[in-house]
């Protein structure tokens, strides 16, 4: 008995386990693919961006940008995204006629050993976070400088690796990336930069995933090159173990998500099995128990049997003799 209990005990942990994988397998899935399909239109949204400057490029000013980007609606319509913008590549040495097309607040920064530049030209919605981007030269930093090189060569949508926005000028710092889709004048040359920055705890919160980071281990991490890059962990991440994770292809970077259950939620799994083994272990010692209890009447019968049979024949003795004896007394 107890050993079937204990081969029932295992069988419900097995099967918890594998319901467990197959659900964690549908979760991530879907992390993934709604991730995919908001960062499919966010670069939609950089397509257009794209398509404005190389229309009218010399036309583009700050205020029309503004408007343009008023008409999208980046709050509601593309959660997630952190704003949309323009750099122009300009050559070394042309920084003060940008800061005067764009009417930037500030000098194009830092220093550079680059001869190209791509300082934040323009950058829309305009608050306090944008707001203290406009200028920095990407070019300038190598992880940009790597994207913008690429998406210039491939002429399609080319994602950073995890880089700290410029826009985090608060304590509340999150690892972000940018997106790059390079814009071309009429002979083919590139004038610049579309891109979009995103914070990425804000991006996985508006993808409408809250509901499953809240409830699992989650971890996001750029797998493009050889050594993974973390992209997002959660805040049960480090309280969890990774069980099951997809991958997706972001512009032209692979990212992998992982998810597992937390270690609370896997221990009180565990107790269903914990009991049946437990009632398995009690219910196999009472059938010991009765048992033994029965094998002890038995034995007890037995031997008070064997003393009737002795008593029997001790008293069969008895009788022999005194019939004897009254017979010769007769």
């Amino acid at each position: 008995m107890l050993l079937l209990g204990l081969a029932l005990a295992w069988a419900i942990h097995v099967s918890g386990r594998s319901q467990r994988g197959a659900l964690l397998a549908g979760e991530v899935e879907e992390i993934a693919r709604a991730v995919e399909l908001r960062m499919a239109q966010n670069v939609s949204v950089l397509r257009a961006v794209k398509a404005l400057f190389e229309l009218e490029p010399q036309r583009m000013t700050r205020e029309r940008f503004a408007q343009f980007v008023s008409k999208i609606d980046l709050a509601h319509a593309y959660p997630g995204m952190r704003g949309v913008g323009f750099a122009a590549r300009i050559p070394l040495g042309a920084e003060e006629a940008a800061v005067r097309r764009f009417e930037l607040p500030r000098p194009v920064h830092p220093d550079t050993t680059q001869t190209v530049r791509a300082p934040v030209s323009l950058l829309e919605p305009r608050d306090a976070r944008n707001e203290a981007a406009l200028g920095f030269d990407m070019y300038s930093e190598p992880t940009r400088r790597a994207a913008m090189i690429e998406a210039e060569a491939s002429d399609q949508p080319v994602a950073t690796a995890p880089v700290v926005l410029r826009q985090e000028i608060t304590e509340d710092v999150q690892n972000g990336f940018l997106v790059y889709l390079a814009t071309r004048d009429a002979q083919g040359g590139v004038e610049g930069f579309a891109y979009a920055p995103f914070r990425i705890g804000e991006l996985l919160s508006d993808a409408g995933l809250r509901r499953l980071i809240d409830r699992y281990a989650v971890r996001l991490d750029d797998v493009t090159g050889e050594a993974p890059m973390t992209l997002y962990a959660s805040a049960l991440a480090g309280a969890g173990s990774r069980e099951a994770a997809a991958e997706v292809q972001i512009a032209a970077r692979r990212w992998r998500i992982s998810i597992g259950a937390v270690k609370n939620a896997a221990w009180t799994e565990t107790l269903r099995p914990l009991g049946v083994a437990a009632l398995a272990l009690i219910l196999a010692s009472l059938v010991a128990a009765a048992y033994r209890d029965q094998q002890r009447a038995q034995e007890i019968e037995s031997a008070l049997a064997a003393e009737r049979l002795k008593a029997l024949s001790e008293r069969e003795v008895l009788l022999q003799e005194m019939n004897h004896r009254i017979k010769n007394a007769i």
